[in-house]
């Protein structure tokens, strides 16, 4: 659900984590996840000077997909506006 913050803006609640923490969470490697920040699909996060975090919120909202059950109708697919 939306926050507000004092100056009126929205924000979606965000839920960070590390580069190795997202890899293993995702099953993928932490190269492909710096390449996915690369490439703009999703962004990262510097937090002080070297620590970079990734909303895991965003990665699951591009790029996990639901399987539809045997017999419903499978969704259109999510666009990524490229």
């Amino acid at each position: 659900m939306p926050r507000h913050h004092p100056n009126g803006a929205a924000r979606l609640d965000r839920r960070f984590d590390s580069i190795p923490g997202a890899a293993e969470k995702y099953h993928v490697g932490q190269r492909t996840i710096r390449r996915w920040i690369a490439t703009g699909l999703i962004h990262g996060y510097r937090v002080g000077q070297r620590s970079v975090r990734v909303d895991l919120n965003e990665i699951e909202a591009k790029l996990v997909q639901v399987i539809p059950a045997a017999g419903e109708r499978e969704p259109a697919p999510a666009r990524t506006g490229r």
